[in-house]
C-alpha cells in the first residue's frame, strides 16, 4: 500500500485551527515554535532511545500530521464548495531521533543551548510534515539533552508531557527486554469528537454568559514594564527554585488555608502586581488543558485554551482573604474552561493583536510526572510554549514532588532587560516569604523594596548637594550686565537692546515702581505682548523687589479678571506705553532688594483640575535653578528664542537662562522669522511644537540643546526631528509650576539613538529629591508606579491666599532633613532600571494609587 493511500484526514481542534489562522497572518514565522529538553543525567543507549522514539511517533498522530484546507469527498453535497482545514496523518519515517556529539565541545552545555536556541528560530511549514523534530544532543558520557521542537498547531505542552512519558517509559522497557505497556494513546479524530455538539449547546451559552459578564467592563492590561509590545517569539528566561524551607512553608500555608497550590501562587502573583502598578483590578492569562475525557487527556494533542483569572487586590485585603477569593475564581474559570479563549477575544473586541488586553500569562504546573529512562531520572526544562505577550510566569511542582518548586520568568525582551527580570523574580520571592509568615496581615504591608533598593531610590537616584552662592535673579543678571554691557541682550522686530541698555531701562522702571507701592512682597499683573518691553517690566518688577504675575493678553476676559482679582496686584502694566513713564527715573539699582526669600514671580496653572492657582516662587528657588541651567546649557549663551507666552514658566528658561549667560533672546513667534538674525543655538519647546518646528526652515531649528517640557514626550514624536539634528542635545525636562520650572531632566546626547515609548524625564537636579511613593507615603521599587513627590531648593512657597490647599499639597518631607517640605505632584511616575524616572500619567486619569 503506497503513503498516499495509507494517509489518513482528520478534523482539527478549535485550538489548531486558531493557531493556524494566526499563524497564516506572517507564514514565516517562528511565533508559534515550541520546544523542551530534558536533562538526563545519566548513559544513553541512543539505539534504544531511537527505536522509543520511532515508536512512540508511530503511536502519536499529532506527530505525523501536517494541515490541508480542501473540502472532503465524503462531505454532502451542500458542502462540496466549502474548504475547511484538515490535518493529514502520514506514516511515520524509519527514523524520527537525530543525534547531535557535542562532547568535544570547549563548552558542551553552552554549544547545546546555542544550537537548540537556533532551531528554536527555524519555520515549519504547516502545509507539509513534519512538524516536528528530537534530537538526542551528547554533552558527556553519562549527560544529554533530549530536545523535541514542535509546532503550537500539532502539539502543546500538555500534550508533549504525555509523550515524553511515554517516550520514556518505551525506553525503559526497550532497555530491559519488557514488553512495553499500552499507550492508551487513540486516534485524533476521536480527541477532537469531544468538541462536537458543544457549540451552540445550552452549556456553551451558559459559559458565554458566564465570561461575557465578568467582563462587562474590561479592565485596563496590567504589566510590570509600564508600555506594551506585541507577541514575539523570542523570550528572556530566568529561572529560580525556591529554597526547600520556603517550598515547605509554603505547602504548610497551603494546608492551613484549605486552598490549593495553584491559588496560593496566583494570589502571591497577584500581590506582587498590584504593589507594582497600584492597580486593584487584576487579569492573568491561564492555559488549560481544554481536555475534559480521559481520551483526550491521555492523547498527545493539541487542545490548550486560555483564558483570563480576575483578582481583586487592595491594600486592606488580607493575603488569607486573596487566597480565598482567588480559590473562587480559579473555580468559575475551571467550571466553564469549555469556552474557547480566541472566542472570548472575539467576543470582546480584542482580536487583531490586542489578546494582551487579557493580561500576562500565569501558569501554575503542581504536579509534574518524574520521568526516568531506566534507572536515570530526567528533569524537564521546557523553551518555548507559545508566543509571549510581555511576561510569563510559570510555576512547577510542589514541595512534596522532592524537586521543590521551580519558578521561571519568560519575558519578552524588547520589555524586559537581564536586570529586570532578576529584581521582579527577588521581589515575587520576598511576597513569598512575607506571606508565609504573616498571611493574616493586609498585603498593602508587603514590603518589596531590598535595603539596596531603598537606598538607591531615596538617595542614590537623587539630586545630589551641591552648594550655590544663594543669589537673585537681578544679581545674576547684573552679573552678566558687568561682563558684557554691550553684547546685545533682546532683540525683537528689528530692534536690538544691549546688555546695558537692557540694565538702566529696567532700572528706571524699578525705580518707578517703588514709587508706586511695588515693594517685597508685592504684585504686578504684566499683561503685555511678546516685546522689549515686556522683557524690561519683569525685570523692571523684580528689581523693585515685587513678584510679576504674567497674565497673557489673548486669555479669555474671565480668566484675566479671576488672575487678577486673585492677585490683587499693587498695580497691572497692560500698556508697554505705561512704561514711559519710568523715563525721569535714575537708571541705577534700587537698593538691598530683593532677599531670597521674597517671592519672584506668581504664576497661575491652567485650571484643568480645578480652579487656577497662583504659584508663588521665591527668588531662593529661581536663583538656584538659573545657577543650574547656566552651567548644563551652555548654548544658552549663544542665541534663544522667546516665542511662547511667559505666562507659563516654560518660558522662564528660554528667557532668563541666555540673560544670565551672555546670550541674545529673540522674542517673536516661532516661524520663518525666527531665524531672520541667525540660528538659535537653545530653545525650549513642548512636544507639539516638535511638528511645526520639523515643518519650518532648518534655520530655526536649534544648533546646541533643545529642551522639550510641559508635556509628555513619546520617542515617536521626536524621532523624524532627532533624525534629522544627531548631532543637537535633546533635554527631556520635567516639572510642575510648584518645582520652579523643572526639577529633573533627561539628557539625550548627539548621536545616541531615540528608543520608543515614552521618553524618560530623568533625575532630580542638585540640591532636589524626588520620591515615587504609595498611598501610605513609602517608597516603591524600580519599576513599580507610583506618585510622583519632589522636595528640595525647586519647591516653590505654596498657592496665593490657599493657606488650606498649600498644607495639603506641600507636606512634611519623611525622608529628607528636618523641617523640610515635599510636594505632591498628582502625577504618576516609576524609576526604571537605568534610575532614570519614566512619567505614566495623571492620577485622576488613573486607578487611584493604592
Amino acid at each position: 500500500m503506497s503513503d498516499a493511500a495509507r494517509t489518513l484526514r482528520r478534523p482539527v481542534s478549535a485550538a489548531q485551527l486558531g493557531v493556524w489562522v494566526a499563524q497564516q497572518l506572517d507564514p514565516d514565522s517562528p511565533l508559534y515554535n515550541c520546544g523542551a529538553y530534558l536533562e538526563i543525567g545519566g548513559p544513553v543507549d541512543t539505539g534504544v532511545l531511537g527505536e522509543a522514539v520511532r515508536r512512540a511517533v508511530e503511536e502519536t498522530e499529532a506527530l505525523r500530521s501536517y494541515f490541508t484546507e480542501d473540502t472532503d469527498p465524503a462531505d454532502a453535497p451542500e458542502r462540496a464548495e466549502d474548504p475547511r482545514l484538515w490535518q493529514l496523518v502520514v506514516p511515520a519515517e524509519p527514523t524520527s531521533l537525530h543525534v547531535r556529539d557535542l562532547r568535544d565541545a570547549v563548552d558542551p552545555e553552552a554549544a547545546a543551548h546555542r544550537w537548540m536556541n537556533a532551531e528554536m528560530q527555524i519555520p515549519f511549514d504547516l502545509g507539509r510534515g513534519p512538524l516536528s523534530d528530537q534530537t538526542l544532543l551528547l554533552l558527556a558520557d553519562d549527560r544529554s539533552f533530549y530536545f523535541h521542537r514542535y509546532h503550537h498547531a500539532v502539539l502543546d505542552a500538555f500534550g508533549q508531557s504525555v509523550y515524553a512519558a511515554r517516550v520514556a517509559a518505551l525506553y525503559t522497557a526497550l532497555l530491559t527486554g519488557t514488553e512495553p505497556p499500552a499507550s492508551g494513546f487513540t486516534t485524533l479524530d476521536r480527541v477532537v469528537a469531544e468538541e462536537t455538539g458543544y457549540p451552540g449547546s445550552r452549556r456553551h451559552a451558559r459559559d458565554r454568559a458566564h465570561w461575557l459578564d465578568l467582563f462587562e467592563e474590561m479592565p485596563d492590561p496590567v504589566a510590570l514594564a509600564g508600555r506594551s509590545a506585541g507577541s514575539t517569539h523570542r523570550s528572556l528566561r530566568r529561572i529560580q527554585t525556591l529554597p526547600t524551607t520556603l517550598a515547605d512553608r509554603l505547602t504548610a500555608l497551603s494546608d492551613r488555608l484549605r486552598a490549593q497550590w495553584p491559588a496560593v501562587a496566583i494570589a502571591a502573583t497577584a500581590v506582587l502586581y498590584h504593589r507594582m502598578t497600584g492597580r486593584t483590578d487584576l487579569t492573568f492569562s491561564m492555559p488549560l488543558a481544554g481536555r475534559t475525557s480521559r481520551t483526550s487527556l491521555a492523547t498527545p494533542s493539541a487542545m490548550v485554551n486560555v483564558l483570563p483569572i480576575r483578582v481583586t487586590a487592595t491594600p486592606e485585603t488580607t493575603f488569607t482573604e486573596l487566597v480565598a477569593s482567588v480559590s473562587r475564581s480559579l473555580a468559575d474559570v475551571i467550571r466553564h474552561q469549555r469556552f474557547r479563549g480566541e472566542e472570548l477575544v472575539r467576543e470582546l473586541g480584542l482580536s487583531g493583536g490586542r489578546q494582551a488586553r487579557l493580561g500576562p500569562t500565569l501558569n501554575v504546573v503542581a504536579y509534574v510526572d518524574e520521568l526516568r529512562f531506566g534507572d536515570t531520572p530526567a528533569i524537564p526544562h521546557p523553551l518555548s510554549t507559545g508566543p509571549v505577550n510581555d511576561l510569563k510566569i510559570n510555576f512547577y511542582g510542589t514541595a512534596a514532588s522532592g524537586r521543590g518548586i521551580r519558578v521561571e520568568f519568560d519575558a519578552d525582551p524588547d520589555l524586559y532587560d537581564e536586570r529586570e527580570i532578576t529584581a521582579h523574580q527577588q521581589r515575587l520571592m520576598r511576597v513569598l516569604e512575607w506571606v508565609v509568615g504573616q498571611p493574616d496581615r493586609r498585603i498593602g504591608d508587603v514590603e518589596l523594596l531590598s535595603a539596596v533598593e531603598r537606598e538607591r531610590v531615596l538617595v542614590g537616584w537623587n539630586g545630589e548637594s551641591r552648594g550655590v552662592r544663594g543669589v537673585s535673579l537681578p544679581v545674576l543678571f547684573g552679573e552678566q550686565v558687568a561682563r558684557t554691557p554691550d553684547a546685545v541682550a533682546v532683540v525683537c522686530g528689528g530692534r536690538e537692546v544691549s546688555y546695558g541698555e537692557l540694565e538702566a531701562w529696567s532700572n528706571r522702571v524699578a525705580r518707578w515702581l517703588v514709587g508706586q507701592g511695588v515693594g517685597p512682597e508685592s504684585f504686578v499683573g504684566v499683561v503685555l505682548p511678546r516685546s522689549v518691553e515686556l522683557v524690561v517690566a519683569l525685570l523692571g518688577v523684580v528689581k523693585a523687589g515685587g513678584a510679576y504675575v504674567p497674565v497673557d493678553p489673548g486669555y479669555p476676559a474671565e480668566r484675566k479678571a479671576h488672575i487678577l482679582t486673585d492677585a490683587r496686584p499693587v498695580l497691572v502694566i497692560d500698556d508697554v506705553a505705561a512704561l514711559a513713564a519710568a523715563d525721569e527715573y535714575a537708571d541705577t539699582p534700587v537698593e538691598d532688594v530683593p532677599k531670597l526669600s521674597h517671592p519672584a514671580y506668581v504664576i497661575y496653572t491652567s485650571g484643568s483640575t480645578g480652579r487656577p492657582k497662583g504659584v508663588v516662587v521665591e527668588h531662593r528657588s529661581v536663583g538656584a535653578y538659573l545657577e543650574r541651567a547656566c552651567e548644563v546649557y551652555p548654548d544658552a549663551s549663544g542665541t534663544a528664542v522667546l516665542h511662547s507666552s511667559v505666562a507659563f514658566d516654560l518660558t522662564v528658561t528660554a528667557l532668563y537662562t541666555p540673560l544670565v549667560s551672555g546670550g541674545r533672546v529673540v522674542v517673536g513667534e516661532l516661524d520663518e522669522r525666527a531665524g531672520d538674525v541667525g540660528r538659535p543655538s537653545f530653545m525650549k519647546v513642548t512636544p507639539s511644537h516638535l511638528g511645526l518646528l520639523e515643518a519650518l526652515p532648518e534655520e530655526v531649528s536649534p544648533s546646541g540643546t533643545l529642551i522639550t517640557g510641559g508635556e509628555a514626550l513619546v520617542g515617536e514624536a521626536l524621532a523624524s526631528w532627532r533624525a534629522a539634528h544627531p548631532d543637537v542635545v535633546v533635554v527631556n525636562a520635567y516639572g510642575p509650576t510648584e518645582a520652579t520650572v523643572n526639577c529633573t531632566d533627561f539628557r539625550i546626547e548627539p548621536g545616541t539613538a531615540v528608543a520608543a515609548g515614552p521618553v524618560p524625564i530623568g533625575r532630580p537636579f542638585w540640591n532636589t529629591r524626588a520620591y515615587v511613593l504609595d498611598a501610605w507615603l513609602r517608597p516603591v521599587p524600580p519599576g513599580a508606579v507610583g506618585e510622583l513627590y519632589v522636595a528640595g531648593v525647586v519647591l516653590a512657597r505654596g498657592y496665593l491666599g490657599r493657606a488650606d490647599l498649600t498644607a495639603e499639597r506641600f507636606t512634611a518631607d519623611p525622608y529628607g532633613p528636618a523641617g523640610a517640605r515635599m510636594y505632591r505632584t498628582g502625577d504618576l511616575a516609576r524609576w526604571n532600571a537605568d534610575g532614570q524616572l519614566v512619567y505614566v500619567g495623571r492620577v485622576d486619569d488613573q486607578v487611584k494609587v493604592r
